[in-house]
């Protein structure tokens, strides 16, 4: 909304009182798609004929919403690509947190969904990531694979097993042989199997070793 709108309706509403703006704003909040564009326009022309502190009062404490939906409504006001679509249109969603996620597309995602069909009265917040390419994106940032986890493991086994032909010898301390064990077994969901089927081995050798 510009300048000029903003001082046209305020000449139109002259010295309303901060209870009087919010009744306006509530009723206006209650109507579809068009009244969004209105409750934005209000929320402006209030904040700018309000004394200081009656508009951040009146919001937290007179509207059905808070500032953070009042900021995002002001801005839906403020944007052109979507009044130009309010006239004789029915593209716009009638979900003012849809027409927000808008505001923020650039011009050329803007017009991408305009041409592509996917800005349309029927349209959901996912629709807008569609647009944004919010898509996860593959990162070098990998694990190792198997055949490099497998390669590692058998570097580790030889190097071991050259101490007297045992895979650990008395040198190596529970902590080497727990980092040897953690560099073969990726991932937690398998280590506490492990873990788990390791510890019902030592209780079957215990038994077996106290049987007679």
């Amino acid at each position: 909304m510009t300048d000029t709108h903003v001082a046209a309706e305020a000449g139109s509403l002259p010295n309303m009182s901060r209870g009087r703006w919010a009744e306006k704003i509530t009723d206006a909040w209650q109507k579809q798609v068009p009244a969004i564009f209105e409750v934005g326009d209000l929320l402006e022309i209030a904040k700018a004929e309000l004394r200081h502190g009656e508009w951040t009062a009146m919001v937290k404490d007179n509207l059905p919403f808070g500032p953070a939906t009042a900021s995002r409504l002001m801005k839906i006001a403020a944007c052109d690509r979507l009044r130009n679509l309010t006239h004789g249109s029915d593209l716009l969603p009638a979900c003012w947190r849809t027409l927000y996620e808008l505001t923020t597309l650039t011009d050329e995602q803007f017009e991408r969904g305009l041409a592509t069909g996917i800005i349309n009265a029927r349209m959901q917040r996912k629709d807008i990531k569609m647009l944004r390419d919010d898509r996860p994106t593959r990162t070098s940032n990998r694990g190792p694979s198997l055949r490099e986890q497998l390669a590692e493991a058998r570097q580790e086994v030889e190097r071991l097993r050259s101490n007297g032909g045992d895979l650990f010898s008395a040198s190596d301390t529970p902590r080497d042989i727990a980092r040897v064990l953690d560099n073969i077994i990726r991932g937690r969901d398998k280590r506490d199997r492990v873990i788990k089927e390791w510890r019902e081995l030592a209780r079957e050798r215990e038994r077996q070793e106290q049987t007679p």
